[in-house]
């Protein structure tokens, strides 16, 4: 199987890790749409968020709070969790993840008074594209370091 986000739990890809957990693994999009954007991603492999068993889908609701306080205070923002679970939903990894996109007044996804929440590649809304240094920059900060 070819899932980048298995490479990542295996380590074989080693991306700016946030935090873990016994079922998740917290590191920061690559390609993220703003400064901080936040992946958790299953350690197991499912598809959708419908997949996760009862102490996954716990650990998942704990572990959304806890990143989500530590960005809202170490990058003074508001919050937009987001999964697409399907095709149709317009998952592009066919592997359970959510989203945690740091939200500010004003930011690359307002458009006058609109806010645009665009997670769908096919959207083709350019994404960020941050330096390695960049990211573990962002890291260390998230992480208190």
């Amino acid at each position: 199987m070819d899932c980048v986000f298995c490479r990542i739990v295996s380590g074989n890809i080693k991306p700016e890790i946030i935090s873990e957990s016994t079922h998740f693994l917290v590191f920061l999009d690559a390609n993220p749409i703003t400064e901080g954007h936040t992946i958790i991603c299953s350690k197991r492999h499912v598809s959708t968020f419908m997949e996760l068993n009862d102490d996954e889908a716990k650990d998942l609701g704990l572990l959304q709070r806890d990143i989500s306080k530590k960005l809202k205070e170490k990058l003074d923002c508001d919050i937009t969790i987001a999964n697409s679970s399907g095709k149709w939903a317009s998952q592009s990894i066919d592997h359970f993840h959510v989203h945690i996109i740091p939200r500010k007044e004003g930011d690359r996804l307002w458009d006058g008074e609109k806010s645009k929440v665009v997670l769908d590649r096919s959207s083709d809304f350019e994404r960020l594209k941050p330096s390695g240094i960049e990211l573990q920059s962002i890291a260390n900060k998230i992480r208190g370091e």
